[in-house]
């Protein structure tokens, strides 16, 4: 599994600044996001000119070494990611507000852009109804090759992932 050389940038920019559109209003100043990376931690003038005060204390506590370690982590666990920038990332999110950076996710990429994709968000404190409903409907709609995508956050989210992962048709 080969990643993008400039993920481990990407993913210290969404450590630094969250899922938001701040990250692109920075990054869209440069002519890529190693530029970007570059620039914001090691031209003092620039950091002042472009953050605020949070966000330089944000950029000073996260280190490029975290997003390594994530980055090896994900190839010791055979996690793919796709950043912005790769050639695979899904056409249909380039195209949206404020895309997310990069992706993580395990299986076969090729593909999201031609399937029918449903994304699953819900409560992190659902009530056993919800566990119920969300597993029946992932079930169904996975029997029809729709893929089902969300953040793997607890509650939900994760019941989504694991009613699929339950029918061998685990997407993430």
């Amino acid at each position: 599994m080969n990643i993008n050389p400039f993920a481990k940038y990407w993913i210290w920019f969404s450590s630094c600044f969250g899922a938001g559109n701040r990250i692109w209003d920075i990054v869209s100043m440069f002519s890529s996001v190693e530029e970007a990376y570059y620039t914001l931690t090691e031209n003092k003038s620039a950091r002042i000119a472009l953050l605020t005060e949070k966000e330089r204390q944000s950029a000073d506590h996260t280190h490029i070494e975290q997003s390594e370690k994530l980055l090896d982590y994900c190839m010791d666990k055979n996690i793919g990611v796709v950043c912005f920038d790769d050639e695979d990332y899904p056409a249909r999110l380039r195209s949206i507000y404020c895309p997310p950076c990069q992706l993580f996710y395990r299986g076969n990429i090729s593909g999201i852009d031609e399937n029918v994709v449903l994304s699953v968000v819900g409560t992190r404190n659902p009530s056993d109804y919800s566990f119920a409903v969300t597993k029946a409907l992932v079930r169904d709609l996975t029997a029809y090759g729709i893929i089902i995508v969300s953040g793997f956050a607890v509650g939900i989210d994760i019941t989504a992932h694991l009613a699929c992962a339950e029918i061998g048709r685990a997407h993430v």
